[in-house]
């Protein structure tokens, strides 16, 4: 599927990212952070990109291969290139089982007579979404302004799964297009979802026990599949439902891995807080109420830092 096209390149030029953050913080707060400040750049790169008159496509590539380039050459500098440890296998592997879980039942329902091959994407606000994706399209980016969405992440992400390899002279090809584009993109927060739920239930487990750890990270992937976290938001069409879930995964996460770290929590509590409001406002209440407690509990040491350490 084309839609999958975008995320599979952003996801090639993280993984540097990915072996540099988890050799400098730890697996539990570096592949978080990666994701968090990878979406970041994705709609800083949307936004800044309008001004070029460049598709999205042009304008976030770029910035993605240049990043990924970069990542290279500093994970190979700071010989990052190294097998993961067993508790990082333990967490993140069985994690990936919620989304393969959701692949397979797609897959299923592609042969089934009378299954919803792609009308399952298509309930409630997905005609807003795909609207506002277009829009972004049309305009080469995210624009800015009283009278713009408010809350344009989803719609950005969807734009950019829907945007290669679009038919624009045929309207129904286009339709098409537009509509498998959209199932797609699900596809991949629902996964998101999986993985953020099944890191956050291994993360409660004494890491020496391995087989346990493992244990609650596929069982945890599974919870996103249930009917109030997958079927409700799937029910109504909110898309971006399941780009809130794993943000707030990630920040928990990164609150739970926050001791030795807190400017760099801190900061990422932020980015948090920011993708939060360009996605669905009243759960920026999370990484803010995260940043107070931080603040609080480490007082003492913000108090002592210097300001070039501070700045973040």
């Amino acid at each position: 599927m084309t839609a999958l096209i975008p995320f599979a390149v952003i996801g090639v030029c993280t993984l540097p990212w990915l072996m540099l953050a988890s050799r400098r913080f730890g697996h539990l707060f570096g592949v978080p952070a990666v994701g968090v400040l990878t979406v970041l750049v994705v709609l800083a790169s949307m936004i800044l990109g309008r001004f070029t008159g460049a598709s999205i496509l042009a304008s976030t590539g770029v910035v993605v291969i240049i990043g990924g380039g970069v990542g290279v050459a500093l994970a190979t500098r700071a010989g990052a290139w190294r097998r993961p440890g067993r508790h990082a296998v333990a967490v993140w592997v069985p994690a990936m089982l919620g989304g393969a879980a959701w692949v397979g039942a797609l897959a299923l329902a592609q042969v089934i007579p009378g299954a919803a091959k792609l009308a399952w994407a298509l309930n409630g606000d997905a005609n807003n979404n795909l609207y506002f994706a277009g829009l972004i399209i049309d305009q080469h980016g995210i624009a800015l302004g009283a009278a713009e969405n408010p809350v344009p992440l989803t719609s950005a992400l969807l734009a950019l799964g829907i945007a290669p390899g679009r038919p624009l002279g045929d309207p129904a090809a286009l339709l098409a297009h537009d509509f498998a584009g959209i199932g797609a993109v699900w596809v991949v927060l629902l996964a998101a979802t999986g993985l953020g739920m099944g890191a956050v239930a291994a993360s409660i487990v004494d890491r020496s026990r391995l087989g346990l750890v493992a244990v609650a990270s596929a069982a945890g992937s599974l919870l996103p599949l249930t009917w109030f976290v997958a079927g409700l938001p799937i029910e109504y069409g909110y898309l971006n439902a399941h780009l809130v879930l794993p943000l707030t995964l990630a920040a928990w996460l990164i609150h739970l891995a926050s001791p030795g770290r807190v400017v760099a929590a801190l900061a990422l509590q932020l980015c948090i807080a920011t993708l939060l409001l360009a996605t669905w406002s009243p759960w920026v209440v999370l990484p803010v109420a995260f940043i107070v407690t931080l603040a609080v509990r480490h007082r003492s040491t913000l108090r002592t830092m210097d300001a070039r350490t501070a700045a973040p």
